[in-house]
């Protein structure tokens, strides 16, 4: 299963401290997965180890245990080009990324949660 449409907007309505709540650990570990790996290849990522974290919210929120290689492929393809268009992530360092994902998912169950309860409330 690709990445859904509801992903396109992602960005603009989750709430990414909501996201950190409700998958606590599992966020975390994701995210020092993709630290580890760099995607993007930050120089002030020590400084700053909560760069990819909108990344890794709309990644996160969006991954299923039946997810296949190539469906996780497609969601961080996805996800990094469009959190840092114009600069698009290396093919390389996507599959890298998606594999490692992979693994990891096939080593942790994540909760089922209602994207509705990550919305960001404007006030």
């Amino acid at each position: 299963m690709a990445p859904t449409e509801k992903g396109k907007c992602l960005s603009k309505t989750i709430d990414i401290y909501k996201v950190r709540k409700v998958y606590g650990e599992l966020f975390y570990a994701l995210r020092a997965f993709i630290n580890n790996r760099n995607p993007m290849d930050f120089y002030h990522l020590e400084a700053q180890p909560d760069e990819y974290d909108p990344e890794v919210a709309t990644i996160i929120i969006q991954l299923h245990q039946k997810m296949t290689k190539e469906d996780i492929y497609d969601l961080v393809f996805q996800e990094f080009n469009r959190w840092f268009k114009p600069i698009p992530i290396s093919k390389v360092v996507c599959l890298e990324l998606s594999v490692g994902i992979f693994d990891w998912l096939s080593e942790n169950t994540l909760p089922e949660v209602d994207l509705e309860t990550l919305i960001e409330v404007k006030n």
